[in-house]
């Protein structure tokens, strides 16, 4: 999945604790000393914050993170049966790729547009 954070050369990741106990577990993906993406789990079962730094699109970045995302939340709960976000109008055709679906119509709320998604795990 995501390399060893501290392996020369690599992206690699690392889980962090996050200063809002209503947000943990958080990942962090890291090149070097940048931080190239991130993503974080709240309310046990609902992925949230989830981006990858425009440069480093499109290499499955994304990919790694949600599927580790969603390894913790089955670790952490093994009677979750479903798994929820909500994706910027931009990365809905990748979730819809992971197997995610459109669980409630889009909404706006501060100016920002989001997709409500969620996927059945076992």
């Amino acid at each position: 999945m995501l390399r060893d954070y501290n392996r020369p050369g690599a992206i690699g990741a690392r889980w962090v604790r996050n200063q809002t106990p209503s947000i943990n577990p958080a990942l962090v993906a890291i090149d070097g000393v940048r931080l190239v993406g991130y993503g974080a789990v709240r309310s046990r079962i609902h992925i949230t914050q989830l981006f990858v730094a425009d440069e480093y699109r499109g290499r499955g970045l994304g990919y790694r993170l949600t599927m580790a995302l969603i390894d913790e939340i089955r670790e952490r709960d093994a009677k979750a049966g479903w798994i929820t976000l909500n994706a910027a109008p931009s990365a809905v055709p990748a979730y819809l790729r992971m197997g995610f679906q459109a669980s409630w119509p889009r909404f706006e709320r501060d100016g920002i547009v989001a997709q409500p998604m969620g996927i059945e795990i076992a």
